[in-house]
């Protein structure tokens, strides 16, 4: 298991770093528990601002976070393999669908609390559909 940095630092009322975490090609990564992500909304930021944002990895896992005040939660909209999204408090403060599951395989969204957010798990134009994937329990 490797440990995943948060930096928190602001630059004109816009983070310095747009996603809070960022999490790419990578195997074997866990966020969580017990972190906490909040107020991180777009603004007058120009890069949109994710609070977890997974890029083409597998086996990641997202686990007991607790996410409110954002205007997204999970930015993934670029394929993953075997990610684990479970046992978080997600809070919807602004853009749907907060959690965004593109070109997925085996990906499971379970067993969270969730208030307020949609959850796509669904592909871009000219990208392959997710398949085998789980959304149940939340």
């Amino acid at each position: 298991m490797r440990a995943v940095p948060i930096a928190l630092s602001r630059s004109r009322g816009c983070w310095r770093t747009t996603t809070r975490v960022f999490v790419g090609t990578a195997r074997g990564n866990t966020i969580g528990p017990g972190n906490e992500f909040a107020g991180i909304t777009q603004g007058a930021c120009t890069a949109h601002t994710d609070p977890v944002q997974l890029y083409d990895g597998s086996h990641t896992t997202v686990t007991g976070n607790y996410f409110h005040g954002n205007d997204t939660i999970i930015m993934a909209p670029d394929g993953g393999e075997h990610v684990v999204i479970s046992d978080n408090v997600m809070v919807g403060d602004g853009y749907r669908p907060a959690v965004q599951l593109g070109s997925h395989s085996g990906t499971s969204f379970v067993h969270n609390t969730v208030a307020n957010i949609d959850v796509a798990m669904d592909h871009k134009p000219g990208q392959p559909a997710s398949r085998n994937g789980t959304v149940r329990d939340n």
